[in-house]
């Protein structure tokens, strides 16, 4: 399972320092010179007397952090490795601009069985044509709990897979679990690798942050929906057109 998080780790410069972290309920912040990166904050997991001290630390250092069973460590690192990911200059013009991927899909799901990783918000109203299956760790009413996923992933048309389970570990055996379906990664904790698609995405759909200070404050105070002014929504595609 290390593999997956160990070939992003490695892939990252090691003459890049990290500037500034920042946390607050919902996100934590990682800057490193005209790096920035992001990672949703998620509950659980067992907890540190002390997080550790990051600045003036290698990226690469700090993104090692992602393989902590310390969440809030794991955050900073996944912010970390999305700091050198969802970079201009890693991507390099290879991403497509990405408004809202569920309207892409609205078409190609009809019909068809959807399991969702997490409870996007406004879910009610896109994929209104699809069988949609949502597992939950506190799964609402008609949703599924998180066990479910051993038993509903193999049996899916597609899988969209929020960016926080690279958080909590889950992202390597979401994958596997989904290898039957067209299965799509998507969230501002996505990191946008074709790394991923070596393991089962058939997409990535993240968030480039472009105002880092912005950024900053947002994670600071709080502002959930508002982390997606700080940037510009990005996809990468494994295949030419989605859903092949």
């Amino acid at each position: 399972m290390w593999t997956f998080y160990d070939r992003l780790i490695d892939g990252i410069d090691e003459d890049i320092i990290v500037d500034r972290v920042a946390s607050g309920s919902s996100w934590t912040v990682v800057t490193a010179g005209e790096y920035c990166g992001l990672s949703a904050n998620i509950e659980g997991g067992r907890t540190a007397p002390d997080l550790p001290a990051c600045k003036d630390r290698p990226l690469k250092e700090i993104a090692g952090l992602c393989k902590s069973w310390d969440f809030a460590e794991a955050a900073i690192g996944a912010a970390a490795v999305n700091a050198y990911y969802n970079s201009d200059k890693f991507l390099n013009n290879t991403a497509l601009p990405a408004n809202n991927t569920f309207d892409i899909y609205e078409e190609l799901t009809a019909g068809k069985k959807v399991g969702m990783i997490g409870h996007f918000m406004h879910l009610g109203g896109i994929l209104t044509k699809a069988d949609v299956y949502v597992i939950e760790k506190r799964p609402a009413a008609g949703e599924y709990p998180e066990a479910a996923c051993e038993y509903l992933l193999p049996e899916m048309d597609f899988v969209f897979i929020t960016g926080s389970a690279f958080v909590n570990k889950t992202m390597p055996r979401l994958l596997e679990l989904s290898k039957n379906a067209n299965t799509v990664v998507i969230g501002p904790s996505t990191t946008m690798s074709d790394a991923l698609f070596d393991y089962g995405a058939d997409e990535v759909s993240g968030l480039m942050i472009t105002e880092p200070a912005a950024a900053l404050h947002t994670a600071v105070f709080n502002g959930h929906r508002n982390i997606f002014k700080c940037g510009s929504k990005l996809r990468l595609l494994k295949h030419k057109n989605p859903g092949d």
